[in-house]
């Protein structure tokens, strides 16, 4: 009788003394065996930044979900050594290598979902994932009541939108000859 055992980087066997493997007298081969590996658990850094200036973006919402499965949300980075986290990283430690959904969403960044493969048998995979701001856009027409008449149009009228979080945050333009106005890149809130 032998013992089959098989060893790889990022793998380990589900029968921990292996599989017996009896060689029989007048046989040509003897039997074939299925040897079953499992992946050991890996961790995944997520970097989630701004594309137009490359900074790391954190208050976001990070989660992965496999298929029929529970969404696991990223817990705040707290690597070894601490100066591996930084600004906009996520991560998520001994998730079983596989496909994922990784959706992302919050502070005012477009919500974002995109496939990704953790590979087996790579103790921390990162990946660096850019996020667009949401490009909200605020606006409208200003109308002008003259008397008993119909609302007319006001053209060059002064608008002014103001963060009821911050009021110091002030964003202005001024109505068109059709009295519409327009504020684009207004974050949420």
């Amino acid at each position: 009788t032998w013992t089959v055992t098989a060893v790889v980087d990022g793998y380990e066997m589900q029968a921990t003394d292996g599989w017996p493997v009896t060689v029989v007298e007048g046989r040509l081969a003897p039997t074939v065996q299925l040897v079953t590996l499992v992946a050991e658990p890996v961790d995944l850094r997520v970097f989630v930044f701004d594309p137009v200036t490359e900074a790391g973006i954190d208050g976001l919402t990070v989660r992965i979900v496999r298929s029929g499965q529970t969404p696991v949300t990223a817990p705040p980075c707290t690597p070894t050594p601490p100066a591996a986290c930084g600004v906009g990283v996520y991560q998520f430690s001994q998730i079983e290598p596989t496909r994922y959904t990784l959706d992302i969403s919050g502070g005012g960044y477009a919500p974002l979902t995109v496939a990704i493969q953790v590979p087996p048998g790579v103790p921390l995979t990162q990946i660096d994932v850019p996020i667009a701001a949401r490009p909200n856009t605020v606006g409208g027409t200003v109308l002008g009541q003259q008397g008993a008449g119909a609302p007319t149009a006001v053209s060059g009228a002064s608008v002014r939108l103001t963060s009821a979080a911050d009021p110091s945050s002030v964003r202005t333009t001024t109505s068109g000859t059709d009295g519409a106005f327009s504020i684009a890149n207004v974050p949420d809130g």
